[in-house]
């Protein structure tokens, strides 16, 4: 008996639906301003994550907010100069990261090699003509070290990683490190 119930009220509700949908589709259009602006919206923001994730450059490191943390550092052959600088990245927390620029002295270029969250200590040490010790590591937690040895030919280090994936950047190195987090 339950079993009949349940058909019949399926079968009027199908039929009490049916009517009204019928009627729905043909008295309401479809609203296509409310899908175009979702459309829209969806590819903009698509278009912004792939702008930044994946045509990323240093370039668009703030200069103006930027602090020297050592004193320029001459390569054993003075070749290179090496120099860190703090960038404040604001907010609640104070973020700072640490930029090191490279200064080429027979081309005069400068190119950035290292780019990284700081920590409490941070330091540049040149271990042979072309390759530098960047030393950034926290005194007090042991486990977070951002330090990296670097050729200044060829090798950059971007702690997350966008400049590894960016298609602008991609002839501009040979190697790209970033930083490996711990899988706590």
């Amino acid at each position: 008996m339950s079993m009949f119930i349940a058909l019949l009220s399926g079968i009027s509700a199908i039929m009490l639906f049916g009517a009204f949908g019928v009627r729905f589709a043909v008295t309401r259009r479809f609203p296509r301003r409310i899908l175009i602006a979702t459309l829209s919206s969806l590819l903009i923001m698509i278009c912004s994550y792939w702008y930044f994730e994946y045509m990323f450059t240093f370039d668009s490191i703030s200069r103006g907010n930027m602090e020297e943390v050592t004193w320029p550092i001459v390569s054993p052959d003075e070749t290179y100069v090496a120099i860190a600088y703090t960038e404040s990245l604001g907010g609640a927390a104070g973020a700072v990261s640490v930029v090191v620029e490279v200064t080429n002295s027979s081309a005069e270029e400068t190119s950035v090699i290292y780019y990284a969250l700081a920590n409490s200590r941070v330091s540049l040490d040149w271990v042979g003509d072309h390759v530098l010790q960047v030393t950034n590591e926290d005194y007090y937690d042991k486990g977070v070290n951002r330090s990296v040895t670097l050729d200044v030919r060829g090798d950059i280090y971007d702690e997350r990683g966008r400049a590894c994936k960016s298609y602008v950047m991609k002839g501009s190195f040979d190697m790209c490190y970033q930083h490996k987090r711990d899988a706590n």
